[in-house]
């Protein structure tokens, strides 16, 4: 048999076999669409689930002890302008702040000290209270301690001297930030050797007096993490508060006894770095790669008016979709029934269609595709591009003539898919790539799927198809771009860069955007 023969052999086999291939390739398809509209009908549980901001609800006793506490920094600062706190008269302190230590049990200590070191600390004390006096004698702190009972009455004394000065503790404010409440960061506190944060404030000294005086409510963090844990938050992500003053976090898994692991203690840092940059956006997703792995985190103030504090939560990519797969592709009677009653129907019209009486139709050579596009011009599936690197005006290789193009791919991907054209001026017109100076094709498609593995992702790749097309005289990079099934971002330095079409042109989609235009949602 010759290999004419041969070819004509293989190819009746083809024929007969292709109503058998295309009914296969028809009950996958009917599988998919059945499952894809699993996806639809569980997208709102999905959704619910996706980094989602905290619910003031959840946060209501949160929301309230904090704004309890700034609303009594600003009375004490009040009363401080007014000249009604002394840091000399300790039954008068007494009497103005004990109340506070006796009806607040989220307040572990108070603090008042000014800029020369002297300092006055109240605090709870079996006995009662247990008030300190602070003054400096050289590099020696001098400690004054005495007992007192809630009616006032003061008990025993002593005296110790060490190495302490208020002025250096994490709490204390300079002179140019003395309006303003401010959040420490996690630290010890110098009593009780537990960990906390302090809230303070300050004022200028008046009634003669040189300075500044600043005082501070101080926190337990197991008092934080019982207020965490009453919440009720239903997030099942790590959640953490952020100090924007300090910039450092707090941050405890509420669902797993207080414990985070430590990836997430690795990627909060940087977190926080991205929401910075960002400009501390509420309510929006940061993402961010750590270890090979996608985390999303979302931030909001915990109280709506002062951004001293913020609430968040963290969480894996992987671990927010784990349990989706297995359920999207979770094939029960209804799905069979369905694709017995819907595959008979569509192989019918396919076989009236002439699909399966025409198998050897095949694609449109490359330059009818081209000269399709040119003629249809620029719009929500096309785009055309002058160069690949080189900026026309200029003269020079410019980053920002690839960037421009790479947007348009991602944009396609994201969207209906689309062709791009590069050596197509603005008006259709052919004029190469001669321009860009590539020594020869391969060196030119060698230099695009470089910066697509870059910038957008060598994953994406079996989504566009690159060829270099003979237009005339001159040749035109063609990318002819599917949609792809994951969120496709631009990377450019350390940021990601969501982008779809809109019209003829592609739009950049800020971070709420995105996830509504992934679930589905009109942005």
């Amino acid at each position: 048999m010759t290999n004419q023969n041969k070819q004509t052999g293989i190819a009746a086999i083809v024929r007969r076999g292709m109503p058998f291939i295309i009914s296969f390739i028809i009950l996958i398809g009917i599988l998919l669409l059945v499952n894809g509209y699993q996806y639809w009908r569980m997208k709102d549980d999905l959704a619910a689930t996706v980094i989602k901001a905290v619910s003031d609800a959840e946060l209501k006793k949160l929301q309230t002890f904090i704004e309890n506490v700034e609303n009594k920094l600003t009375m004490v600062r009040e009363w401080g302008k007014s000249g009604l706190l002394d840091i000399e008269r300790i039954e008068e302190l007494n009497k103005q702040l004990l109340p506070f230590l006796q009806h607040e049990q989220g307040f572990s200590g108070l603090v008042m000290a000014n800029n020369k070191g002297r300092e006055y600390f109240l605090t709870r004390h079996e006995s009662g209270f247990l008030v300190r006096r602070v003054e400096q004698s050289e590099d020696v702190a001098i400690m004054n301690y005495q007992l007192w009972n809630s009616a006032g009455t003061p008990g025993a004394e002593w005296q110790q001297k060490g190495k302490y000065n208020p002025v250096r503790r994490p709490w204390f404010k300079l002179v140019d930030d003395l309006d303003s409440i401010s959040w420490t960061s996690p630290y010890t506190f110098f009593e009780s050797q537990e960990d906390g944060v302090t809230a303070s404030i300050g004022w200028k000294n008046t009634g003669g007096q040189s300075g500044y005086t600043v005082f501070g409510i101080d926190i337990l963090l197991s008092n934080i993490e019982q207020l965490l844990a009453d919440a009720g938050i239903q997030v099942q992500a790590d959640f953490f508060l952020v100090n924007s003053y300090g910039g450092t976090f707090l941050a405890r898994h509420i669902l797993d006894n207080g414990i985070l692991s430590e990836n997430v203690q690795a990627v909060l840092p940087e977190i926080e770095r991205r929401w910075e940059e960002a400009g501390r956006p509420a309510r929006s997703l940061t993402v961010v790669r750590y270890n090979g792995q996608k985390w999303l985190a979302s931030l909001q103030p915990l109280l709506h008016e002062g951004r001293s504090l913020w609430v968040g939560v963290v969480v894996p990519e992987k671990k927010l979709l784990q349990g989706f797969n297995t359920r999207l592709y979770a094939i029960d009677l209804v799905d069979v029934v369905t694709v017995l009653l819907i595959s008979p129907l569509l192989m019918i019209y396919l076989w009236k269609s002439g699909v399966w009486r025409h198998p050897d139709s095949g694609t449109l050579a490359p330059e009818v595709r081209l000269q399709n596009c040119l003629r249809e011009g620029e719009g929500a599936g096309i785009e055309f591009k002058s160069s690949v690197r080189m900026n026309l005006r200029t003269g020079n290789h410019g980053k920002e003539i690839e960037l421009a193009w790479l947007k348009s791919v991602v944009a396609f991907l994201n969207s209906n898919g689309g062709v791009l054209l590069i050596g197509v001026d603005d008006h259709g017109q052919i004029i190469g790539l001669e321009a860009d100076g590539f020594e020869n094709n391969d060196r030119c498609l060698l230099h695009i799927k470089n910066l697509i593995h870059q910038h957008i992702g060598a994953e994406f790749s079996l989504c566009i198809e690159i060829t270099i097309v003979e237009g005339g005289a001159d040749q035109v990079a063609m990318l002819e771009c599917r949609p792809a099934s994951n969120p496709v971002f631009l990377m450019v330095g350390k940021n990601e860069e969501f982008y779809i079409r809109s019209g003829p042109s592609s739009t950049k989609l800020s971070p709420s955007q995105m996830i509504q235009h992934v679930m589905g949602k009109e942005p």
